[in-house]
């Protein structure tokens, strides 16, 4: 019997110096996860409109994505380490500055964006077809599509004119025709903007010299002002929009019509 409990003592005793020496087995503390607060630099409040469609990405040793809801993006199981913090949002607001952040253990961040003139693009509508989303196609017939472009604007420093001008180069400036008015009388609303063109084809050139595009990747959308400087008109602001979408093309529907 002492020479059991010599050996079973020897064994405790080993494995308390395996313990200490080598870490031994630990409960897990929590997963590495990351709440990031969004607010209005100026007001310090949470930014909570979603139409501002403000998304939060982590880049490090792994990749994550989260829309902005409520004023908060949440990141659980993480893959712990350093991450850096960029924004995409639909208009409206601009990061401040680059974010490096540690994650490890769950924490909370607090992100400043800065509120500023901008316009943006929310949706593409071909009459006939519905939204057209990123990366989806539209089919052009010979006598060209019915296309609308819709979106978001803030007019933050630029003081808010009688009249405003909404443009959208649809995909790399197609040739464009039809009844599309070159101002619109106003937008909807305080915050929202159309545009539409009739009988449009996405073609590139003159009446005499056009070229098809089956694929493009983004939209230029401009908002100006048509009445300042005496009438000339000036550009508040554009803006390059990702948006890659691909064409379907029917015979001869790039050609000028008589």
């Amino acid at each position: 019997m002492r020479t059991i409990d010599f050996v079973r003592g020897a064994l405790v005793s080993l494995l308390s110096v395996v313990s200490l020496c080598c870490g031994g087995p630990t409960s897990p503390s929590g997963d590495a996860s990351l709440v990031v607060n969004v607010v209005d630099e100026s007001t310090t409040l949470p930014i909570v409109d979603p139409g501002f469609g403000i998304t939060v990405k982590l880049t490090g040793p792994a990749t994550y994505s989260q829309i902005v809801s409520g004023g908060t993006a949440r990141f659980s199981s993480m893959v712990a380490g350093l991450y850096r913090l960029t924004t995409e949002y639909v208009y409206g607001y601009r990061q401040l500055d680059v974010i490096s952040v540690m994650v490890d253990r769950p924490q909370t961040l607090r992100l400043s964006m800065l509120r500023v003139d901008d316009l943006g693009v929310t949706e593409v509508f071909v009459d006939g077809q519905g939204s057209i989303p990123k990366g989806g196609a539209i089919d052009v017939p010979a006598g060209g599509v019915t296309l609308t472009f819709r979106g978001r604007y803030q007019l933050v420093n630029y003081a808010r004119p009688a009249l405003l001008g909404f443009f959208a180069d649809p995909f790399c400036d197609p040739f464009e025709y039809g009844t599309a008015g070159a101002f619109t009388d106003g937008p909807p609303n305080d915050t929202q903007w159309e545009r539409s063109m009739a009988r449009w084809i996405p073609c590139i050139g003159g009446p005499f010299d056009l070229r098809c595009v089956t694929a493009t990747d983004s939209i230029l959308v401009t908002l100006a002002d048509p009445r300042a400087r005496a009438g000339a008109g000036t550009v508040i602001m554009r803006r390059l929009q990702p948006w890659p979408i691909s064409y379907r093309l029917a015979p001869d529907c790039c050609k000028y019509p008589l």
